[in-house]
């Protein structure tokens, strides 16, 4: 059975907390399904400037997820 984009969405999140060992203060930017792929952007913004309340500066990461078996396949740098 296929995932949904919500699924995917949820399956990025906990990969790049998985992976950075951060706790992702994440917003969606883009879901987009490619074939066989969702690939899906998230806007992350740096844990310091949240806590003093600066400009949240944003680095985007793309992911790519097989929809048949929510794999994450990549994730790379996105430019703005």
């Amino acid at each position: 059975m296929k995932i949904d984009a919500k699924k995917a969405v949820e399956i990025a999140a906990q990969y790049y907390k998985d992976i950075s060992g951060e706790r992702a203060n994440a917003t969606v930017e883009e879901v987009e399904l490619d074939g066989n792929f969702w690939v899906i952007t998230l806007g992350i913004a740096d844990s310091y400037s949240i806590m003093i309340g600066a400009t949240i500066p944003r680095n985007y990461k793309q992911f790519r997820i097989n929809s048949d078996t929510g794999e994450v396949m990549s994730m790379k740098i996105r430019k703005a």
